[in-house]
């Protein structure tokens, strides 16, 4: 089987992409793959990816009630100014 050659900053090329928690992921991940231990780079690399799907999903559905308050509250005000087309537009 051929060596697989691992630029030496990659850790620090996917520090600057993705920062953060992810961003020390990657470092950690480019040091296991350095190491030759590829079954933990497939697991963390699981795991971050299980990791932003949550997050994604967390967002998603914080965007989506905070569009339903604020769609909810501009309907209250055309109703208060009793403009009929303008509740109906939103």
């Amino acid at each position: 089987m051929g060596r697989v050659s691992i630029p030496g900053n990659i850790g620090n090329f996917g520090c600057d992409i993705v920062g953060g928690d992810q961003g020390r992921r990657v470092a950690r991940l480019a040091e296991a793959t350095r190491a030759s231990d590829f079954g933990a780079d497939a697991r963390a690399v699981d795991a971050a990816l299980a990791k932003l799907d949550r997050r994604e999903a967390e967002e998603r559905d914080a965007a989506r009630r905070a569009r339903v308050a604020l769609l909810e509250a501009g309907i209250e005000q055309e109703i208060l100014r009793r403009d009929a087309p303008a509740v109906a537009r939103r």
